[in-house]
């Protein structure tokens, strides 16, 4: 504890017209003495001060206390903090990635360029990316919203297709398995958006079996579904699965206090199928601006949300994840425009799907390269 002792010019005529003369007045070091054995504090931490209060003119003696006084209270908490290391707060690691995310809003431009050339780079190999979720998760306006990000305007290119089926609330229907081009023309990046995992009518295994092995259409018994008659381009015969989107919503992670048990039950297998087979995964979190009101007016604020945080905790305890492989986004829904803080959350997502996928596509080649030597070596 220090003790800041003000009026001291008080005590002597001689430092109300020169502070410095504080340091030579033997009635100022009585009135410190005084305060260190009333309060029971060390001299040293007494501290002289004399305010501005009608002057007209700064002054160096008035300063030299004041700065005096500063120094000693910070150098004294530091050394308490250095003893005290268990009451430094921890750097929040979740609230870094939006303080550097809101830090790059003024490149979304330039991100988008760099994300649309990645997409162009898989040339020889199409990356098909799987959305997969429970019903009214977001899945299908999440790809609306990467879609929009990237060609700079509110776009809905599901409802082009035959996959939609009319909205619930603020969330679309999807009612049968389609796969849609992101990027411009040169781009080989596809994602691919189902129903939600309760209109399965097999089990969770053949679920996403029938998607690895081309056979989406079983999946589901949906006798309303049409397929498209609009002609698009549709991934070729080398198409694979190469990144998968868990879509989870905040809202219903955090209602129930943690993952609802069937939710829980549903993701622990999809997990291990996933792993089984070697691919990689991210978990997109949606909704998280109806958690936050200031996430409503900055769409960033949701790395500062504490519903947002708990439930990314939730998903990192309950379902074993790292952290980053966590993406809180915010789909566009009502917006009439794409706006920067919205763009750049989704373009963060999108960069860590494609770099997944990416080192899932080499490790595979790097895989089949090295079958070949060796079998190459045994003839």
């Amino acid at each position: 504890m220090v003790v800041v002792a003000t009026k001291i010019d008080k005590q002597c005529e001689n430092i109300t017209e020169d502070a410095d003369h504080l340091y030579k007045c033997i009635k100022s070091h009585d009135a410190v003495r005084r305060i260190s054995k009333d309060l029971d504090i060390q001299e040293n931490h007494v501290l002289p001060v004399v305010n501005y209060t009608t002057d007209e003119k700064k002054s160096n003696g008035k300063d030299r206390l004041a700065l005096g006084a500063l120094y000693t209270m910070v150098d004294l908490a530091k050394k308490y903090l250095e003893k005290h290391t268990d009451m430094v707060k921890k750097v929040d690691e979740f609230e870094e990635r939006g303080h550097l995310l809101s830090s790059r809003r003024s490149e979304v431009e330039t991100k988008v360029k760099e994300m649309t050339e990645e997409m162009a780079s898989f040339d020889s190999e199409t990356l098909l990316i799987l959305c997969i979720g429970p019903n009214e998760s977001g899945k299908t306006s999440f790809i609306d919203s990467i879609y929009s990000t990237l060609m700079r305007e509110i776009c809905q290119i599901t409802r082009e297709f035959g996959a939609y089926g009319g909205k619930s609330g603020d969330f679309l229907n999807t009612e049968m398995f389609h796969m849609y081009k992101i990027g411009d023309q040169r781009s080989n990046v596809y994602f691919g958006d189902m129903a939600g995992m309760e209109k399965a009518v097999c089990t969770l295994k053949e679920y996403i079996q029938c998607f690895l092995e081309g056979n989406s259409q079983n999946i589901f018994s949906l006798p309303d579904a049409v397929k498209s008659s609009q002609s698009t381009d549709k991934p070729g015969r080398r198409a694979k699965i190469l990144c998968a989107c868990i879509v989870v919503h905040c809202q219903f992670v955090d209602k129930f206090n943690g993952l609802p048990g069937k939710l829980k039950e549903t993701m622990h297998p999809l997990q291990q199928f996933l792993s089984i087979k070697g691919i990689p995964y991210v978990v997109i979190l949606t909704k998280g601006d109806e958690q936050s009101e200031n996430a409503k007016l900055d769409k960033i604020q949701v790395y500062e949300s504490k519903k947002v945080k708990r439930c990314v905790k939730t998903l990192v305890t309950e379902l074993g994840l790292k952290q980053n492989f966590i993406f809180p986004v915010v789909n566009y829904t009502h917006e009439n425009n794409v706006d920067a803080t919205g763009d750049i959350i989704l373009l963060d997502a999108l960069e860590g799907i494609l770099k997944r996928g990416r080192n899932f596509l080499e490790g595979t080649r790097n895989r089949e390269s090295n079958s070949n030597k060796d079998y190459k070596s045994d003839l």
